[in-house]
């Protein structure tokens, strides 16, 4: 595993495709840390062009967002903390079929987890999967409709378990999935089946709702450790408003199911990605600033900067 230290300013990311060969791609845009204006947008392609078109590894038949994953050991004794993509959305356009052709889209969800490209370095221009988490198929869970999940964040459970929560868009219904590493798979290992008692055979947990979310769809998701935010985006009933937690000591899935959100409402529209900012003056660390991303298809890339109170 290569190491690096993440690089100020910038964000990553994820391409949400409009045909089952669209290469996956993600993109690091630097912003300025004084203007937040962009400086520079780079695109990362998949190493491996063949698992572009496996859904059981990185085709990209609806990513839907984007966190920074847990501390893992690096071979000198240090920590890295890599990129994760929660390729959890409902595919309705790229569905999934077996050699029957039956539809299993909903069972081919998955988090996969990446080392995160040195941005830093101009030679460096593809990035590969690491880990797979399988996702098990949550239609059915706690009323869930559709497998519909677009926003993802990682936090550690009370017993200090790294998972990944997942919001669904309709309803706010709250899922984890474990990111310990035994659970994940290589991408040339083969799913394993639901119910089997491989390590890393798909599953998920269904936790409650989250409060304050009634009506509002939920599109993206981001923790800094100390905080928690979702965002949702305008609907003909409501405007676009960006919820916010304090941790305070508890877990972040107590913190969403109990606790009702503060909410500031802000003039985007359709938005779909959730990010905080890097400190200037630590890479290693974020701050309780956050910039939001319209998912607008066309130029110029629309976001706002969204200072912490």
């Amino acid at each position: 595993m290569t190491r690096h230290p993440p690089a100020r300013d910038w964000l990553t990311l994820r391409s949400e495709s409009v045909s089952k060969y669209s290469a996956p791609r993600t993109w690091a845009i630097q912003l300025n840390p004084v203007t937040h204006a962009v400086e520079q947008v780079r695109p990362f392609s998949i190493a491996t062009p063949g698992w572009a078109l496996d859904p059981t590894i990185a085709q990209n038949n609806d990513w839907e967002d984007l966190t920074v994953g847990p501390e893992r050991p690096t071979a000198d004794g240090s920590s890295t903390r890599n990129l994760i993509i929660g390729a959890t959305g409902d595919a309705r356009v790229n569905r999934v079929y077996d050699a029957s052709g039956k539809d299993i889209t909903c069972d081919t969800r998955r988090l996969i987890e990446w080392v995160e490209p040195d941005v830093t370095d101009p030679t460096v221009t593809t990035w590969s999967p690491w880990k797979i988490f399988d996702v098990k198929n949550f239609v059915g869970l706690g009323g869930i409709t559709a497998c519909n999940v677009e926003s993802v964040a990682q936090a550690s459970d009370a017993e200090g378990v790294p998972q990944a929560y997942l919001v669904t868009r309709i309803g706010g219904k709250l899922l984890s999935r474990s990111l310990e590493l035994r659970t994940g798979r290589d991408p040339d290992t083969p799913v394993a089946q639901v119910g089997s008692a491989i390590d890393y055979a798909p599953t998920v947990t269904y936790v409650g709702v989250v409060k304050g979310s009634r009506g509002a769809p939920i599109t993206a998701a981001d923790s800094n450790g100390d905080d928690i935010a979702l965002v949702s985006p305008a609907t003909a009933k409501k405007p676009c408003q960006i919820f916010r937690w304090s941790m305070q000591g508890a877990t972040f899935a107590s913190r969403l199911t109990s606790v009702e959100p503060a909410k500031d409402t802000i003039t985007c529209k359709a938005t779909e990605g959730l990010a905080f900012t890097r400190d200037p003056a630590d890479p290693n660390a974020f701050t309780r600033d956050l910039v939001a991303i319209s998912d607008s298809k066309t130029p110029p890339l629309r976001y706002w900067y969204l200072p912490a109170g």
